[in-house]
């Protein structure tokens, strides 16, 4: 699915819309034309995303991960922080407090991981308002 960021007057903030749901050219009145529109920090600013095999996993499991997803030579990647959320799903990595649960229970449902969740975990869960 195609998206597309824009900033949303209704919610006055950057939103992600699916291209696909677009029926019709948007109008944008002459009064929202005159508004500033904010900076977009999310999606100016990056975060290094630190990948790991899930900690839940067998050490040979560990081992088979890391091996299979080069994990020793790229496990740092810099992503825009509006990104994340679609980087960690579009990649089975746990992106919420709940995929958390599961990857320790089941953890080849999620056999990746990421090392810094308390610093990208803003960033991963989306925000609705």
């Amino acid at each position: 699915r195609v998206h597309v960021r824009a900033y949303c007057y209704e919610n006055t903030d950057y939103r992600d819309f699916v291209a696909s749901r677009f029926k019709t050219i948007p109008m944008i009145s002459e009064d929202k034309n005159k508004e500033q529109i904010p900076p977009d920090h999310l999606w100016e600013e990056y975060v290094e995303v630190l990948l790991e095999a899930n900690f839940a996993l067998c050490p040979d499991g560990k081992n088979l991960i890391t091996e299979e997803y080069q994990l020793k030579e790229y496990s740092s990647h810099s992503i825009r922080k509006a990104l994340v959320k679609y980087f960690l799903n579009s990649n089975n990595i746990p992106s919420s407090e709940t995929d958390l649960a599961t990857a320790k229970t089941n953890p080849w449902r999620f056999p990746l991981a990421v090392s810094n969740w308390e610093e990208i975990k803003t960033c991963a869960i989306i925000k609705i308002k």
